[in-house]
């Protein structure tokens, strides 16, 4: 198998260019062998992504730079909660409370009646011309005025719970969208860490080589992992952009520079008693509040419809004139008029409410039913990744440089080879990788827990 100028001849030789390279006992084992001849192949992508890997090398000006603005949680979902178009949307329902507010105005009276009637007479002592002109005033006497401002009261509590709901999803996305962006910050840092180790070890590797102390094999798989770990660390800084563009979406961030982490969340915490979190969903769930008021709502407008659907009384006053051959009638009269109402007229005008009411029931009650369901499903999940963060930080990453720098140290004393470096980096990196996704996942759980529940969870 040839690779870029690299023959493998058999399982002792390689050739490179016109030189034959002879395997020392460390990589005659068939296993040690196999991770040698992959690790060789990798050289192809040292050859390939070469002049870019000089762009990101520990020693090049602004390698590991990506532009953000640092930015608090607390400031990035303050910002969000004023610029959020789901808040901002939720703010265009303002016109129904307005509209709600204007009916229940106390000077509202309804319109008087004019009325006008013109007539002949016919009769024994002559015929004439008759007419009659009549004001009346209709009176609300069914509490109609009360309730349309109960009505309005509604209106504005709801509003308010729906504008609660919106900020809680807000707060909810940025949150989870902040742990996304520490977490692929902090990726970024150890493939860049990584980095510099692949540069010291390849450095060691080339004066022994040059010395005549090791085979230019180890060369090759030295400049091989140099090359993975550039790559890595050119798609972690990629992602963590990315990450940022997500976080700044959420925040409603609309500046050039993106938002950047600008702080570390709080530790990883054991999570509350679950029937402690119950409660809490029972008493601030924003989205169980909204309908809870809405019922209200309804059920006020209901009780408005029905007093509306009754006729109302009104009062007034007639005029009468009658003018014949004989003689010319003038006649005042003060009126009092009841109406008479149906039940059937009260049924029809209370019947699209009676609709809304038993729809939003349903929904309250398969809301209450889902939130037990989810609150219990994203406490265990908590509650797991909890103790995955605890395993991670007791007993399998110790700290991440120290190890590091003494399997450094080990390779330059000689007390381990090259392929002891490799998988001791792997084993590393490995491990380094799991604990910062432990992590990421403890805060996601945590972030669904509280949109679950509704509330911070931890105090």
């Amino acid at each position: 198998m040839s690779v870029d100028g690299i023959t493998i001849i058999d399982s002792r030789r390689i050739r490179i260019g016109r030189d034959d390279v002879h395997i020392d006992a460390p990589y005659k084992r068939v296993g040690q062998f196999a991770v040698a001849c992959f690790l060789v192949s990798g050289l192809v992508l040292t050859l390939a992504v070469d002049a870019a890997a000089q762009d990101f090398a520990p020693d090049s000006p602004g390698a590991r730079t990506v532009a953000a603005e640092r930015i608090t949680l607390e400031e990035l979902i303050a910002h969000a909660q004023q610029n959020a178009p789901a808040v901002l949307a939720v703010a265009g329902a303002q016109a129904d409370v307005d509209a709600a507010a204007a009916a229940a105005l106390p000077a509202r009276l309804a319109n008087p009646e004019l009325t006008f009637g013109l007539g002949p007479i016919l009769g024994t002592d002559g015929n004439g011309v008759a007419a009659t002109a009549a004001l009346m005033q209709p009176l609300e006497v069914h509490n109609e005025r009360d309730l349309r401002a109960a009505v309005a009261s509604r209106w504005t509590a709801e509003q308010t719970r729906l504008v609660d709901e919106a900020n809680w999803a807000v707060h909810a996305d940025v949150h989870a969208a902040y742990t996304d962006a520490l977490a692929a910050e902090r990726r970024w840092e150890i493939y860049s860490e990584l980095v510099a180790f692949t540069y010291a070890v390849r450095d060691v590797v080339a004066r022994r080589v040059d010395a005549g102390e090791d085979p230019e094999l180890d060369l090759l798989l030295a400049d091989a992992d140099r090359a993975a770990a550039q790559q890595q660390e050119m798609d972690a800084r990629t992602a963590y952009a990315d990450a940022l563009a997500r976080l700044a979406a959420s925040a409603a961030w609309t500046r050039d520079t993106p938002p950047a982490p600008g702080g570390d969340l709080e530790p990883p915490q054991p999570p509350p008693e679950l029937q402690d979190l119950l409660d809490v969903a029972a008493e601030h769930r924003p989205d169980a509040r909204v309908l809870a008021e809405r019922i209200t709502r309804l059920e006020t407008e209901r009780a408005l419809a029905e007093q509306e659907s009754r006729p109302d009384p009104a009062i007034g006053g007639e005029y009468e004139f009658g003018a014949t051959a004989n003689a010319n009638d003038h006649r005042l009269l003060f009126v009092v008029q009841f109406g008479l109402g149906s039940e059937n007229r009260r049924r029809a005008a209370a019947a699209p409410l009676e609709a809304d009411i038993g729809h939003t029931l349903a929904e309250a009650a398969a809301l209450d039913a889902s939130i037990d369901a989810e609150i219990r499903a994203a406490w265990q999940h908590l509650q797991g990744s909890y103790e995955r963060v605890q395993l991670y930080e007791s007993n399998l990453v110790p700290r991440w440089q120290t190890n590091l720098e003494l399997v450094q140290r080990a390779f330059e004393e000689g007390e381990i080879d090259l392929m002891g470096v490799l998988m001791a980096e792997e084993r590393l990196i490995e491990q380094q990788v799991g604990a910062i996704e432990a992590a990421r996942d403890y805060y996601a759980a945590l972030a669904a827990l509280e949109l679950a529940v509704g509330a911070e969870v931890m105090r």
